[in-house]
């Protein structure tokens, strides 16, 4: 029976898995891979999965960026691969929102934020709620003075950082519970998620969409 998700994180230097299912059973691991990512990766994934076999994944989740542009796209095209060969949903979960989804996590409105090349961030704005969550900013590419102003806007809410794959279980959460949902999750519609400079104007729009 297909009662188990997994989860990929590969937008850091470390790898992240996740095996779960809905009655509340998991585990998780990381590993500090950096450029050997792509050597180690299918090692681990083959170890970690055991005692449970490729019979028992009904799902994968993938954290799609931003993030390592390299390191994405490997994940990105082993859960892609997966999903296919499987005939299982694919879900791509921002790794800004997987962080807000993390075990712990607030409920409410989590205010996410992720180093960036160039002395830049990734910035987003998330609302965490019982069943699923949502985007309120979606993930942008800031200078540290534009993410200052545009964090203004958000005083009183939860902050988080993203500096490593622990997110892997917010990828698992997000992914169980479209899972729940019956969400089919195409593996061809998951794609990487590279976010560029904030809008010109200055002023960020709001997308209440559900993160994915």
């Amino acid at each position: 029976m297909k009662s188990y998700g997994l989860a990929l994180h590969t937008s850091s230097p470390y790898l992240g898995l996740a095996l779960g299912d809905l009655a509340g059973d998991y585990r998780w691991g990381m590993w500090l891979l950096g450029r050997d990512l792509s050597s180690h990766l299918h090692h681990h994934l083959a170890e970690f999965l055991g005692p449970q076999t490729w019979s028992d994944v009904g799902f994968v989740a993938v954290a799609r960026g931003p993030g390592s542009f390299t390191g994405t796209r490997l994940g990105m095209v082993v859960a892609r691969t997966l999903a296919q060969q499987l005939n299982i949903p694919l879900y791509g979960v921002s790794t800004l929102g997987a962080a807000a989804w993390e075990p712990g996590a607030s409920r409410g409105t989590v205010v996410v934020t992720m180093a960036a090349p160039g002395n830049q961030v990734y910035g987003g704005v998330y609302q965490r709620r019982q069943e699923d969550l949502a985007t309120l900013l979606s993930d942008q590419l800031y200078s540290q003075d534009r993410w200052q102003q545009t964090r203004q806007d958000w005083p009183s809410e939860t902050e988080v950082g993203v500096e490593d794959a622990q997110g892997v279980l917010g990828v698992l959460g997000v992914g169980l519970q479209r899972w729940r949902r019956g969400e089919t999750g195409s593996w061809a519609a998951v794609l990487p998620l590279y976010p560029g400079p904030e809008p010109a104007s200055g002023t960020p729009s709001l997308n209440r969409s559900q993160v994915g």
